[in-house]
Formats: structure tokens, sequence, C-alpha cells
């Protein structure tokens, strides 16, 4: 049930900015969608497990509820990632 937006709500507890926050998650995103079809082939996961997944585990779109306009992009970066592979 966990948000992005509330991670970029507290990023100040962090010492973060907000923009430096956005780019954490952006590489993580990345990171995500570079790697995901290598490291499902290692474990040797099945279509089926790979969908479950990453709709359910890895890149959840609930996470990305809530965001504001200035990270509607993310957005469009994690369909990209689970399209584009």
């Amino acid at each position: 049930m966990s948000r992005i937006s509330v991670c970029l709500d507290a990023a100040h507890n962090f010492l973060l900015s907000r923009d430096t926050a956005i780019e954490i998650v952006e590489q993580q995103i990345s990171c995500i969608g570079e790697n995901w079809n290598g490291v499902c082939e290692a474990a040797e996961a099945s279509e089926a497990d790979r969908n479950l997944l990453w709709a359910r585990q890895f890149l959840n779109p609930y996470a990305f509820d809530d965001l504001g306009v200035d990270c509607s992009h993310l957005v469009d970066m994690v369909r990209q990632c689970k399209f584009g592979n």
C-alpha cells in the first residue's frame, strides 16, 4: 500500500529536496526496467510469474497514485518499462 507521493512528501525528513527524491525514483524505475528481463531469466521465472510480480510487487500502479503534476512523467516511465521490454 506504499505510495511514491508519500516518499516524496517525506523527502525533507531525510535531508533531500523534492527534486532529488524525484531523481532517485527516476533512477529506480530505470534500473528496474533495464534489468527486469535479465533478472527474471536468471531466476527462471515463468511469464505468468513475471506478470504477477510486475503488477503487484514491482512498479505497482497503485504506488504512483496521488502524484502531483511535477511527477506525472514517472507514470509514463513505468508504462515505457513494461511495454518497452
